[in-house]
Order: structure tokens, then sequence, then C-alpha cells
């Protein structure tokens, strides 16, 4: 097995995990009921409450933190579609700050601390090359760390606008899933306290969409690391990370 395989796998395999443990811990504990009063409290605010996600969000990603339990957490507080809205505002929000951070006064700082390194030196000729190809395959592979790649861009001379764009459609189709998986979370929390059935046809569904997604996110990786390894983004069987 490949090394990108292999951290694929186990990308997927901490997400199933996080998955179990929050139903396992909505045996125990009232997660149903404080996830229904969080959301009462939040519908008391409409207008604030999604704004905060986002620039929760943005936040942690200007501060390279982990963001995905909050990309889930949109899924399980807002619902799939607006969940994802929220999340993919927050992303493009983290994405412009990021640009102007390193665009203005962190140029020199990006230049020092990782141009000079081959791999991110590599990537940084292929970005002058290939331009938003190499923007949008970066993002749009699940295991590349999308925040750190938008100081980077910043330092690059390709235009804010582009890429904002270009961030924007790479990152939507895994922040999507992330959505998905946190709307599926809270309906077996609901299902595991009694406010909600779970029929056959729900397996059905949840399975015919997140088993194909899996499928298409692993292809997507491997094609696009291909593809980067022709641009000269990477060396042969490695992630940008």
């Amino acid at each position: 097995m490949t090394k990108t395989n292999r951290a694929i796998l186990t990308h997927f395999s901490v997400l199933l995990f996080v998955a179990v443990l929050i139903l396992t811990l909505a045996r125990f504990f009232p997660i149903a009921e404080r996830i229904a009063d969080l959301q009462r409290s939040l519908a008391k605010m409409p207008a604030v409450a999604p704004l905060l996600h986002s620039l929760l969000l943005a936040l942690c990603n200007v501060l390279l933190l982990p963001g995905g339990l909050l990309a889930v957490g949109a899924g399980l507080l807002f619902g799939v579609w607006k969940g994802w809205a929220l999340n993919l505002i927050g992303a493009l929000l983290a994405a412009w700050v990021a640009n102007l951070i390193a665009r203005t006064f962190a140029r020199g700082f990006i230049e020092r601390r990782f141009l000079q390194q081959p791999r991110w030196a590599a990537l940084d000729a292929a970005i002058a090359t290939e331009g938003w190809r190499v923007i949008f395959l970066t993002q749009l592979h699940p295991l590349a760390p999308s925040s750190l790649l938008n100081y980077l861009y910043g330092a690059t001379r390709v235009p804010l606008a582009q890429c904002l764009f270009w961030t924007a459609l790479g990152q939507a189709p895994g922040l999507l899933l992330y959505t998905y998986l946190g709307s599926i979370s809270r309906t077996g929390i609901e299902a595991i306290h009694g406010v909600k059935t779970i029929t056959a046809s729900d397996w059905l569904i949840w399975l015919a969409i997140i088993i194909p997604s899996a499928i298409t996110l692993a292809l997507i990786a491997r094609v696009s690391m291909r593809i980067l390894e022709k641009a000269g983004a990477v060396e042969a069987d490695e992630h940008c990370d």
C-alpha cells in the first residue's frame, strides 16, 4: 500500500471513529437534549449564529488549528445545505485573510520559512507555471493542509480573486462530506434517544451516498496526486503535509 493510500485510509478511519464515539457517548449522556437546547438558542439569533460559526471556522483555519469537528458540527446544528454553505463561507474567509496576510507583511517570513525547503519550493514553482490548476488540485486533495497552503498562495503572483475561486471549488466536495456526516450523526443521536426512527431506507440512502463519496474522494486524491507529480508540485507518492 502506498503512502498516499495509507494516509487516505487513516483519514477515513478517524472520521469513522469520531462518528462512533459521538453515537456511543449519546447512549450515556443527554446529547440529543443539549443539541435541541442549542438549536433553540441559535433560533433566537438567526442572523448571528450562522455568522459566528463561519467566523469561528475561519479563525481556526487562519490559526492553522484543526477545523474538521466544526465542519461536522455545521451539519449537526444547521443541516446539510445550510451547514455546507456556512462551512464554505468560513473556508473562503480564512483563505482571503491568509492571502492578505501573506501578500502584505508576511511574504518575507513565508519565503524564508517554507520556500527554502525543496518540496515547498517545488510547489511554488508549479504554481508559477500551472497557476489555478495546482491551487485547485491541492485544495481538492482531501489530505492537503489547505489552511497552510492559503498562506503559500498569498506569496505567489496568482491574483487573489483567482486563488479564492479555485480554493472554494476545490474545498467544496470535502466540506459537503463533513457536513453530511454531521447531519447523519444528529439523526443517529436522535434515534438513540427515541426522537426519531431510522428505517432500512435511511440506511440505504446513507450507504448509497457515503460509500461512493469516500471512494470518489480517494480516487480524487490519487488522480490529483499524479497530476501534481507531473507538474513537479510534489515528489512521487508524497502528499503535501
